[in-house]
């Protein structure tokens, strides 16, 4: 398979558990014709844990930048496939999820395309697309936009400079380049859908919690919400109207957050929305 279809792109920190999750359920794909390239930013024990998924084409690359999106970028770099599938290293694919995008993909002559993104109990978690068909994704479902479902070209990821690398985990800005890069792919009128028919399993919010301390539950809250206001103020310059509408939607969301979760005495819920709505005002006013 010298020019696979697909590369699937797996950015990590190392953490050997949740990537050997995510390879078990590549190689129940039904669909054959990709490479997986994993990018590991952590430690290097991983190397030899790998050597059992052999019978996957398979790219194993150490950088010592600790950075998602300039793990993905640099992914991307090396690439073989026509398309990227960004893949989180949590994330598991359905067995059909690359035949059914592909089928997708190449019936609507699409540049990209992202789908449901459930949790255990196969419900759509928070930041995922619900809706009940395959439909163009519009700048106002920005913040809908899963990386561990997504599929976009190579050749449209290079024409819009890749993942802004001043975001996401290991940045300042802990969050945002997903919606961000979903942005930029908009702005350059890439024809990007959403298809219902598409999923893709990633551990809940509660999930994440659950494995977390307070003292980590903070400074997660409040560098995804960071993130979160950095992103808006990013691109609030070229679209000022759509700016004030999600700063005004997102920090209601946090106050609501916070509120909820005093009420229901939720304590690790409580730090995060605390956090989060903290995190906002800042990536927001302090973002340049």
């Amino acid at each position: 398979m010298p020019y696979p279809l697909v590369s699937v792109v797996i950015a990590t920190l190392g953490d050997s558990a949740l990537v050997m999750n995510a390879l078990d359920s590549l190689k129940r794909q039904t669909f054959k014709n990709f490479d997986v390239i994993i990018v590991n930013q952590g430690p290097s024990l991983m190397k030899k844990m790998i050597k059992e998924y052999s019978d996957l084409t398979l790219q194993y690359h150490e950088i010592d930048t600790a950075c998602v999106s300039f793990s993905r970028n640099y992914a991307a770099s090396v690439a073989a496939g026509f398309w990227l599938a960004y893949m989180d290293d949590d994330a598991q694919y359905s067995p059909e999820f690359l035949a059914s995008a592909v089928q997708t993909l190449n019936k609507y002559a699409l540049d990209g395309l992202t789908g449901v993104v459930v949790d255990a109990q196969k419900q759509p978690i928070a930041r995922s697309l619900s809706g009940k068909k395959t439909q163009m994704i519009h700048v106002d479902s920005f913040n809908l936009w899963m990386c561990s479902a997504s599929i976009v070209s190579k050749e449209m990821a290079i024409k819009i400079g890749g993942y802004d690398s001043e975001f996401g985990p290991g940045k300042r800005w802990g969050c945002g380049e997903e919606a961000d890069f979903l942005l930029r792919l908009i702005d350059q009128k890439a024809k990007v859908y959403f298809d219902s028919n598409l999923y893709v399993y990633h551990p809940s919010e509660t999930e994440k919690l659950n494995t977390l301390d307070l003292k980590k539950i903070w400074r997660r809250g409040f560098s995804y919400g960071a993130g979160r206001g950095a992103l808006i103020r990013k691109h609030s310059s070229r679209m000022p109207v759509w700016g004030c509408v999600q700063l005004t939607k997102m920090l209601l969301a946090a106050c609501l957050g916070v509120i909820q979760s005093i009420l229901m005495i939720r304590l690790r819920y409580g730090v995060r929305d605390i956090a989060s709505l903290c995190g906002r005002f800042y990536g927001f006013f302090l973002y340049k």
